[in-house]
């Protein structure tokens, strides 16, 4: 794959849904690593076919001797370079950055030229992830940071894309964020309504917590509703 090939298919891709940085070189270096072994396998394929083509080779050699001497080579005369076209044609020479083929040296580049044209913007990233993730995921601040941490976002852009988008009781920046308050108060009604009446209360309370736990809600804020359901409950008992 060449550097311009990989170049608009990150666009493209990055173009559909958003991508921090890290998500974008781990993409480059997947395509580096399987255009590598494509290669190895070629070169492995020719070598096999060429076993069959050395009694060829060897008739030609007398040939290329010759035409080595006639070009001057072994002679102390260095054949004349036909209009810089031998230069041009050396796979080894350099070339026209986007046209060579995509090495990892080429990473940096790209992902500069993507941060450029605002197809990556990691800060951008981090504020949707937020509210995707709490909105149609149903997950908490504590599980939202640790999974930006591990797409390699800063701890910083985390924070503020925290602050910005995590909606708390009246605490708002973004008008489009869910309620992570409302958020975690289903899960934890639906949840509890899952399990079996007759189970006795602690290990209800217990399977509740561990769930909302998981799902990344702080400890404290999941039992406050979990006290509520069970008052209600019992209130409900009592007046039957």
């Amino acid at each position: 794959m060449k550097v311009k090939q990989a170049l608009e298919r990150l666009r493209m891709r990055c173009g559909r849904s958003e991508h921090s940085r890290s998500q974008a070189e781990k993409l480059l270096r997947r395509w580096i690593a399987a255009s590598s072994g494509r290669t190895q396998r070629a070169i492995g394929s020719r070598r096999e076919s060429g076993s069959g083509v050395e009694s060829r080779v060897g008739n030609s050699v007398e040939s290329i001797r010759e035409s080595r001497v006639e070009n001057g080579a072994g002679t102390g005369m260095v054949p004349e370079r036909k209009n810089g076209r031998d230069a041009a044609e050396n796979p080894e020479m350099p070339r026209e950055r986007e046209e060579k083929q995509l090495t990892a040296e080429d990473i940096p580049y790209i992902l500069h030229l993507l941060e450029k044209e605002k197809f990556i913007d990691d800060r951008r990233f981090a504020g949707a992830y937020v509210r995707d993730k709490l909105r149609f995921n149903g997950w908490g601040k504590n599980k939202i940071s640790y999974m930006l941490r591990s797409l390699g976002v800063e701890e910083d852009i985390i924070r503020e894309a925290l602050v910005e988008n995590y909606r708390e009781a009246d605490t708002r920046k973004e008008p489009d964020c869910p309620d992570a308050g409302e958020v975690l108060r289903k899960l934890v009604e639906n949840k509890w309504k899952s399990l079996k009446k007759s189970e006795p209360l602690q290990n209800k309370k217990m399977k509740v917590l561990r769930f909302a736990i998981g799902r990344g809600f702080e400890y404290s804020r999941v039992l406050e509703i979990l006290q509520e359901i069970t008052e209600n409950e019992r209130e409900k008992r009592d007046y039957f």
